[in-house]
C-alpha cells in the first residue's frame, strides 16, 4: 500500500462525515431533541478530525499522481488549494465544537450563538468538501472535469488502426 492508497482511504471520512453530522444537528434542531443535537455535534467533531490525516497524506499522493499519465501539476495545485481551505475553516470548526461540548455540559447561557456558529462553519466545510471532493476526482477521472487542462488530453482511440473509423 502507498501513500496514494492510504490518501483515498482516508479522505472520503472528513467530506463525507461533516455531511452526516451537519444533517443530525440540523435534525436535532428541527425535532428540539438535545440528544440529536449531541450526536451531531460528536459525529462532526470526530470525522472532522480526519481532516488532518487526509491533508498529511495528501504530498505522498501527489508524488505518486503527477507521475500518471493525463495527471497535470495544475490539477493537483487546485486540488491542494482547496484542500487547504477546507483545513483552515476544519481548524475553526473543531474549536467551535469545544466550546458547544463545554457550554453545554456547564450550561451556559451562549450555547445557542455557538451551536449557530457550528451550524455556519461546518456548512463552509460541506461546500469545501464538495470543491476538493471534486478536484481531486478530476485528477484521475478525467470525465468529471469540467475544463480541459493543458498535458491532459488522453487519445480515446487507443489501439484503432489508422485510417479506421471508430464505430458508434
Amino acid at each position: 500500500m502507498n501513500d496514494a492508497h492510504v490518501h483515498l482511504l482516508i479522505n472520503h471520512l472528513p467530506i463525507i462525515g461533516v455531511i452526516v453530522g451537519f444533517v443530525i444537528l440540523v435534525c436535532g434542531y428541527l425535532f428540539k431533541s438535545q440528544l440529536t443535537r449531541r450526536i451531531g455535534n460528536v459525529t462532526l467533531f470526530f470525522l472532522a478530525v480526519f481532516v488532518y490525516p487526509s491533508f498529511n497524506t495528501g504530498e505522498g499522493a501527489e508524488e505518486v499522481a503527477e507521475n500518471l499519465p493525463g495527471v497535470s501539476e495544475e490539477i493537483i495545485e487546485k486540488h491542494e488549494e482547496l484542500a487547504e481551505q477546507m483545513v483552515n475553516f476544519v481548524t475553526v470548526l473543531l474549536p467551535l465544537l469545544l466550546v458547544t461540548f463545554y457550554a453545554e455540559w456547564k450550561q451556559k447561557s451562549f450555547l445557542k450563538y455557538v451551536q449557530l456558529a457550528v451550524l455556519f462553519v461546518s456548512f463552509i466545510v460541506i461546500f469545501y468538501g464538495k470543491l476538493v471532493g471534486t478536484s481531486g476526482g478530476e485528477i484521475r477521472h478525467t470525465e468529471i472535469r469540467t475544463e480541459q487542462v493543458k498535458g491532459a488530453h488522453t487519445e480515446l482511440n487507443v489501439g484503432n488502426e489508422e485510417g479506421e473509423e471508430e464505430e458508434d
